[in-house]
């Protein structure tokens, strides 16, 4: 009775306008270090996370958007944390067609940070992920994402047939497309100021953190001489490599796409 009453009255504090929901987006991209940052960030004083941290309000087709009211419940009240920069992290953000678009008709003023990391170990990170950690099924990592083919087979079949698989719905894997940096980061600084978007490469983020966490700071308007933990990715055990033709055949479909993120973004320098 007292915790649904306790919701009751977040919920007409939110009708008031009290809620405040999240200032800042970690948006992706998925297997680029965003679990390590968000977690860096959780315990910086300034900052203030919600419920949990992927909410997918704007990408999870089963939450209707347009219910503000249900989004900003995940995140405490802002009235009673004045001056703490409310956040989540949900990395397939950057990767969905229309979140971008739906972040900017929720709070134009959004900050966002993007993290990248070079593709083809990204992509192999990804299918690790779907090939053995969604073998052991839970209610966040469900059995009907686990992906039972190689990591060869399912990059050549997406390789093959990227030309057709251009819906959000085409591929749950998109180990490649998820990579094609471009056209992603595209979406987002064609609605938001480039003052408000902070892309970083992965690399720098855990080879320099100090000048990474610098930046940061001074993108969000946070203290920078607090002292932070050391960001660490979401570490997994590879069961083995990637075979030296599929790296070489990878590496030669990444490569003119790379060429672009770096001749427009800066990023990838060391790719």
């Amino acid at each position: 009775m007292k915790k649904k009453l306790r919701s009751q009255l977040k919920l007409n504090a939110i009708r008031l306008g009290l809620g405040g929901g999240p200032i800042l987006l970690i948006a992706g991209a998925q297997k680029a270090g965003t679990t390590g940052l968000y977690q860096t960030l959780a315990q910086h004083p300034q900052m203030l996370v919600g419920k949990r941290k992927e909410i997918h309000y704007f990408d999870d087709e089963r939450i209707p958007f347009g219910d503000h009211k249900f989004y900003e419940q995940a995140f405490p009240l802002a009235f009673k944390h004045k001056g703490r920069l409310a956040f989540e992290s949900s990395p397939s953000y950057l990767f969905h067609p229309l979140v971008a678009e739906r972040v900017k008709a929720y709070r134009p003023e959004m900050k966002i940070i993007i993290l990248v990391r070079e593709p083809v170990a990204r992509a192999y990170s990804a299918w690790n992920m779907y090939h053995n950690k969604f073998q052991n099924s839970d209610d966040f990592h469900p059995k009907s994402l686990v992906d039972k083919r190689g990591f060869e087979e399912a990059v050549n079949w997406e390789m093959d047939n990227i030309d057709k698989l251009v819906a959000w719905g085409d591929d749950k894997y998109a180990y490649l497309r998820r990579g094609l940096y471009v056209e992603q980061l595209d979406r987002w600084y064609g609605l938001f100021p480039s003052a408000q978007i902070l892309t970083i490469d992965q690399q720098e983020l855990l080879t320099e953190q100090d000048e990474a966490m610098i930046k940061i700071a001074d993108f969000l308007g946070i203290s920078a001489s607090f002292e932070l933990p050391q960001v660490k990715g979401n570490v997994s055990n590879y069961a083995g490599s990637i075979h030296p033709a599929t790296q070489a055949r990878l590496s030669r479909f990444f490569a003119p796409h790379n060429a672009s993120l770096l001749a427009k973004y800066g990023l990838g320098k060391a790719w």
